[in-house]
């Protein structure tokens, strides 16, 4: 009898070593929650519980999927809380990758208009995402390719077998990936309805996984009938939606409910306790990370009782190094477009390395993100394949041409005079060269401006822009009166300025253009010498015809256009002045005032630098020069000579207000700013100091004459500050600022939108 039972028990342990546990882990998904799983994960390796296979969604997915394509806990960690994570979801491209060169200019717009003409008929483009993937698109081909090519597209043969879902929307089904490029199906997994793009692979449009399966257990016990699936909740069903809460409404609509249940005789389920934020919010991964390891150590006794089988660090070690080892370099030897004609894919071919080595990380993310911001590009979605015949990579990018037509509607809405409506309408072509016109008008009681653009871009490794620019402002000055409203009694003059400017530019670096050019104004002001004036007298007239050639240098990666918080700006004009000044005297003139044109001709230079710096969290440190230094002579009257002159307005509502304390000939100015963004920085206050010091003061002498003060007279000081909400149509603002010395001193105004001039030629 013993003997048998011996036999009986050697038998047991046979079939046990032939036929060990196998064990599948499944991931929910849940979005920011879903780094819950990396907690998850850090405590069974801890416990040395083998992981047999993945099953994922969403950010189930993203993670399992690192974990199956070899990464380890600590380098997935990392990632997440680097902020990467983070940036990727808000789909903003970093500051240092802002690639000027193709920057348009400032535009109050706040509905873009974006549409086609396509066999006769008119089709309007509207935005798929709310947010760009391009960040998620180039992050996911350079994390997951390598991990394909080893596994020969089978994800089978990945370090740990792996299963990902996606929604098929027109089949109404879910559709689970077992095979083809990894990143390509996670991308497909967490594709948010709304949020961010859906991917088209095999002819199927692709969204979340999450809206039919969001919780993959089916999947991974009929794959791989394991022996036990321990799985990861970190996301709950949406709540019954609301009759005021659309976005309640869509979300029920767009995410079915999920069973997370497990049956107990072959799973094991963790609910980590999560806090509930915006479920693509990031900030508070650690707290998730430690969720999931909490939750998951204290059911520990329960996974090591149903679980016999362990999986040493060694052999974990062992198994990761030998499947990286598969990994060929990423060498590019092909790259293929798909989505342009041949002359387009000739005007980005031009902009690309011919091969990319080893490197390829940071010279294709480079290439790849000047692209994007090619005004005549909508999105590239990149692959990378590997041919395991031939040895070698190849590049894919699937280019999207940006819409022909574009009309946009913006502006600004204020208590002061600086509201204003903004319309423009712009054509984009691209062919071996890209081309773009446009045309825009300003309409508003202080500012009205018509511009008109034709601008050519020619490829290259340095590639070059050759533009036309024409522009007409108006200005009529009104009256201030008190803090928050303006008496609407127009003031004793107005201004035009008319320009017609060449110029070329060229790339110095990502943030940084170079321009050269010329150009034409002709300058036209009336105004009365004093306030005492009625209705029969009749204005001075002051006008200037001139030629100016100039170069610029200018850096720019701020992230906002108003507000900014982040970044740096620098501009650097020098030009030079050959004009002449013709000068009409009106009733209110000085009596021996005679009609007269005389030659001028001087000197400018313009700088204007504001940096940003990130101290903490919570706090920002804004620093701004301003210079301008001029030879620029006198001209025939006071007013005159302060209207031509350089001027500081530190913010765009003194630009509003004619201040000739703060204009002269030669000047530095020099402020702070301190900045408290809250609310993920979309809040944000701020207090700023000016110090304006000019090197000599125009002074008014009793006959109207100008004359310059003595070196260094007492400097000007200024105060101004902001409470901001940016809002995805623009900044909503409450603004004052304060002027030192000068008649009134204080303005106030709640200003909704970007207040924005079209620029003219002697502008830095």
């Amino acid at each position: 009898m013993p003997k048998r039972i011996a036999i009986v028990i050697l038998l047991i342990f046979n079939i046990s070593i032939v036929y060990p546990q196998r064990v599948a882990v499944v991931l929910s998904g849940g979005g920011a929650y879903g780094t819950a799983h990396i907690g998850f994960l850090r405590a069974l390796e801890e416990n040395n519980i083998p992981i047999d296979y993945i099953a994922g969604t969403s950010a189930g997915a993203i993670i399992g999927g690192l974990y199956a394509a070899g990464y380890t806990i600590e380098e997935i960690e990392r990632f997440f809380l680097s902020g990467e994570v983070q940036k990727i979801s808000l789909g903003k491209i970093e500051t240092d990758d802002i690639f000027a060169f193709y920057a348009p200019p400032p535009s109050p717009t706040f509905l873009p208009i974006k549409f086609d003409i396509k066999n006769g008929k008119l089709k309007h483009i509207l935005p798929n995402n709310l947010r760009s993937p391009s960040k998620m698109d180039y992050r996911f081909m350079t994390y997951f390719s390598g991990a394909s090519a080893a596994s020969n597209y089978q994800f089978d043969s990945l370090m740990i077998p792996f299963r990902c879902v996606a929604s098929d929307i027109d089949s109404n089904r879910s559709y689970v990936f077992s095979q083809g490029n990894l990143g390509n199906a996670i991308r497909a997994s967490m594709s948010m309805p709304l949020f961010f793009k859906p991917v088209e692979i095999d002819g199927k449009i692709l969204f979340d996984g999450g809206m039919y399966n969001n919780f993959p257990v089916d999947v991974a016990q009929d794959t791989w009938q394991p022996d036990i699936i321990i799985g990861c909740k970190s996301v709950e069903n949406f709540k019954k939606p609301e009759s005021e809460d659309v976005i309640s409404q869509l979300q029920n609509i767009l995410m079915n409910n999920t069973n997370f249940n497990i049956d107990s005789s072959f799973g094991i389920l963790i609910e980590p306790n999560l806090n509930k934020v915006d479920i693509l919010d990031f900030s508070d991964t650690q707290h998730y990370i430690d969720s999931g390891y909490i939750a998951t150590k204290r059911s520990m006794e329960k996974i090591t009782s149903r679980i016999n089988r362990r999986s040493s660090p060694i052999e974990r070690s062992e198994k990761r190094a030998s499947f990286k080892n598969k990994i060929p370099p990423p060498n590019i030897d092909t790259i293929t477009f798909i989505g342009v004609n041949e002359k387009q894919a000739q005007f980005i071919r031009k902009q690309l390395r011919t091969k990319y080595s080893s490197h390829f990380k940071e010279e294709f993310r480079k290439d790849y993100f000047r692209l994007l911001q090619s005004p005549h590009i909508s999105s590239i979605y990149p692959q990378m394949i590997y041919d395991q015949n031939l040895k070698k990579w190849n590049l894919i990018l699937n280019v999207k041409i940006a819409p022909h037509y574009n009309f946009d509607i913006g502006g600004a809405l204020s208590t002061d005079i600086s509201s204003n409506l903004f319309l423009q309408f712009s054509y984009l072509h691209l062919a071996k060269q890209g081309f773009r016109w446009s045309i825009n008008g300003y309409v508003g009681l202080f500012y009205r401006s018509v511009n008109a653009n034709f601008k050519t871009f020619f490829s290259g490794n340095v590639p070059v822009s050759l533009e036309l620019d024409a522009t007409a402002n108006f200005y009529r000055y009104y009256n201030k009166n008190g803090l928050f409203f303006i008496n609407e009694t127009p003031s004793n003059f107005s201004e035009n300025n008319n320009n017609l400017i060449v110029k070329c530019g060229i790339p110095i670096k990502n943030n940084t253009v170079l321009y050269a050019g010329a150009g034409i104004g002709y300058d036209k002001s009336k105004y009365f010498q004093n306030s005492m004036y009625t209705r029969v007298d009749t204005t001075d007239l002051s006008e200037l015809n001139y030629f100016s050639p100039f170069i610029q240098y200018e850096v720019n990666n701020l992230n906002k256009i108003a507000f900014p918080y982040a970044g740096r700006k620098l501009s650097l004009q020098g030009l030079y002045v050959f004009g002449n000044e013709i000068y009409t005297p009106g009733t209110t003139a000085d009596p021996d005032a005679v009609k007269s044109t005389i030659y001028k001709n001087w000197f400018q230079v313009n700088l204007n630098f504001e940096n940003y710096f990130r101290i903490t969290r919570w706090f920002r440190l804004g620093l701004s020069v301003d210079a301008a230094m001029s030879n620029q002579p006198l001209f025939s009257n006071y007013m005159a000579t302060m209207i031509e002159m350089p001027e500081f307005a530190p913010t765009v509502h003194l630009k509003t207000f004619f201040i000739p304390e703060l204009r002269a000939p030669i000047f530095t100015a020099v402020g702070g700013k301190l900045i408290f963004p809250v609310f993920n920085d979309h809040l944000n206050f701020r207090a700023g100091m000016f110090v304006f010091q000019p090197y000599q003061e125009v002074i008014n002498k009793g006959n109207l004459k100008p004359e310059l003060s003595k070196p260094f007279p007492l400097p000007k000081w200024l105060l101004a500050g902001s409470i901001t909400y940016h809002t995805m149509f623009g900044p909503l603002s409450l603004t004052s600022s304060y002027v030192h010395n000068i008649k009134d001193p204080f303005s106030i105004a709640l200003s909704f939108g970007y207040i924005l001039f079209n620029k003219t030629l002697r502008e830095p």
